[in-house]
């Protein structure tokens, strides 16, 4: 479905598109795939490591580019 909006995106308006997809609710059906959330908890997770990158810089002045920094980056358990 995604991909389906994306590429009649290229041969229609966006608003049209986006109307299709708010009338017939396809929105829901989207949010709802495992995909979707899949990509919800990714989005999540890099927040919150750019989040604590950004609290160790200003609180402790560790820049990105220390090994700490990139520990952490790394990590993939929220």
């Amino acid at each position: 479905m995604a991909g389906m909006s994306l590429l009649s995106g290229l041969a229609y308006p966006r608003e049209t598109i986006s109307d299709i997809i708010s009338k017939e609710g396809i929105m829901d059906l989207i949010r709802e795939s495992s995909f979707a959330q899949y990509l919800t908890r990714q989005g999540i997770e890099q927040g919150l490591r750019e989040s604590i990158l950004a609290i160790l810089e200003v609180r402790f002045g560790i820049p990105a580019s220390h090994p700490f920094a990139e520990r952490i980056a790394n990590v993939d358990d929220s």
